[in-house]
């Protein structure tokens, strides 16, 4: 007859199950999902260079050369906002499109806590250079278009259709 020893109770189905060394099944679990982690880490930080530009402030770190040449381009009226001058405001991610042959930033910012109508849309060069910006303001521009930098009329159209999202 066999000890009692031998066996564990099973609560779901109220059975006795013999008695197994669980901790071997256990550590492949654990190894298994440690190189999981591991891996996940790895892809994590690969992926670090192209996550730094998703949203407008990450131009500052990613590309300083880019985020100057618009900043040559802010009016002064607007540099000590920085929602305008460094793109450091409330703002859906980026995207990068091509224009004129070129890879450029694309996308928009909003005054922070009053984003309803005041909206800067810039169309920045990743090689530094070309910049474009528009802003819409019911507080600074009465409503009004400013353009920044030379006058493009594809920019502004480009621009005007992010303006309109």
């Amino acid at each position: 007859m066999k000890s009692i020893a031998n066996y564990r109770f099973d609560e779901f189905d109220n059975h006795y199950r013999p008695r197994t060394n669980s901790w071997k099944g256990n550590m492949k679990t654990i190894k298994a999902f440690a190189v999981l982690g591991l891996l996940s880490i790895l892809n994590a930080c690969s992926g670090s260079a192209v996550a730094a530009e998703n949203y407008p402030f990450e131009i500052k770190k990613a590309n300083r050369a880019a985020l100057r040449t618009y900043q040559k381009i802010v009016p002064a009226t607007y540099m000590a906002m920085p929602w305008i001058y460094t793109l450091e405001g409330t703002s859906p991610p980026m995207s990068i499109t091509k224009f004129k042959g070129k890879d450029f930033y694309y996308g928009s910012v909003c005054m922070p806590h009053n984003c309803g109508g005041n909206t800067v849309i810039f169309l920045i060069a990743k090689d530094a250079s070309s910049a474009y910006g528009l802003l819409c303001s019911d507080s600074l521009t009465k409503g009004k278009e400013v353009e920044f930098g030379a006058h493009d009329d594809a920019a502004k159209k480009l621009m005007e259709k992010q303006l309109a999202n």
